[in-house]
């Protein structure tokens, strides 16, 4: 069975069909666990009662085989707050096409226009606070068909406009760009004007209710 690094540096004594592991100078920052074949959930109240924190212990089945480590002084992970949006990459059917709409939609020109392994090419823009929109081209061709979001995958994506007067803004610059769409929308939960791309890919401006 294939374990860490840090593992391999433990020393392990066996007692009773158990396996202990006296950790070495570098301990795992949390628990690992490895396996093979059906894996099945696995938590703290696996261990016996002793409540070894150096305990590494095998969990048998038919087919399967887990390998749990509790490092001494063992604390749950505890995680800042969830990270923002960083980028957006969209796959389109012809850059040339696309690039020429986004850049009027944006009205910004790209910050990376460059080719990419594996056989890729990206243009990428920087809008609102620093979110990035990426146009990726494959040199594989895309299927026939515009974009569905009724398949697996991406619905739609949204910009976010401070208030419903921005809104108002935004659809009426759809307009002037002559882009076809579908006019505001109110509910509850804020207000929408959809409308879509050359590849029929679904975008949105959303405002939040006032």
């Amino acid at each position: 069975m294939a374990i860490t690094q840090a593992h391999k540096r433990s020393r392990l004594h066996f007692k009773r069909g158990v396996r202990q592991a006296t950790p070495g100078r570098r301990s795992h920052p949390q628990w690992q666990t490895l396996a093979r074949g059906p894996t099945f959930p696995t938590d703290r109240d696996e261990l016996d009662a002793s409540g070894d924190p150096h305990e590494l212990r095998e969990n048998r089945g038919a087919s399967r085989c887990v390998l749990l480590l509790t490092p001494p002084n063992y604390k749950e992970l505890k995680m800042t707050t969830f990270p923002s949006l960083a980028h957006v990459a969209l796959t389109v059917r012809d850059l040339t096409v696309s690039t020429a709409w986004y850049e009027a939609l944006f009205d910004a020109a790209p910050v990376i226009d460059e080719d990419t392994d594996p056989d890729l090419h990206h243009t990428v823009y920087l809008i609102g606070n620093g979110t990035l929109i990426g146009l990726h081209q494959h040199k594989r061709p895309a299927p026939d068909g515009m974009f569905n979001e009724f398949k697996v995958g991406l619905d739609h994506v949204a910009f976010g406009c401070a208030d419903r007067a921005e809104l108002e803004k935004w659809a009426l610059r759809l307009d002037e760009l002559g882009i076809t769409h579908g006019g505001i929308k109110d509910a509850t939960y804020g207000s929408g004007v959809s409308f879509r791309d050359p590849d029929g890919i679904a975008l949105e401006f959303f405002a939040p209710p006032s």
